[in-house]
């Protein structure tokens, strides 16, 4: 049996087939927690770990201990995907007068 995908700080783009977490409950919410305060699921307990657009809303001194949380619910051989918003390509989009959400690097939706 697969384990399930962790999908972090999904807001409102819960994905099908993830076990979607957020610190508010919403629509697609499966995990209400504060991630800064640790997730309430077992050691090596998933098998991916997801963030899109996550690290960059958390403080400095906060994305050791996340990145540490996040080590510990992997499971050995599970992967990690982070995605970060690209500064540069946001002010290049600015300067262009591009109104599209320029700080994306793509299409991050998330699919099997």
């Amino acid at each position: 049996m697969a384990l399930p995908r962790l999908h972090l700080g999904c807001g409102e783009h819960a994905a099908a087939g993830w076990l979607n977490h957020d610190r508010a409950p919403g629509p697609g919410v499966d995990l209400v927690a504060d991630l800064t305060r640790g997730l309430p699921l077992d050691d090596a307990s998933v098998g991916a770990v997801v963030g899109i657009h996550l690290l960059q809303d958390l403080a400095w001194p906060d994305i050791p201990p996340v990145l540490a949380e996040v080590h510990r619910v992997l499971a050995p051989g599970g992967w990690l995907r982070l995605a970060l918003p690209d500064l540069e390509r946001a002010v290049d989009a600015f300067r262009r007068g591009d109104a599209r959400r320029p700080a994306a690097a793509g299409d991050h939706r998330l699919g099997r």
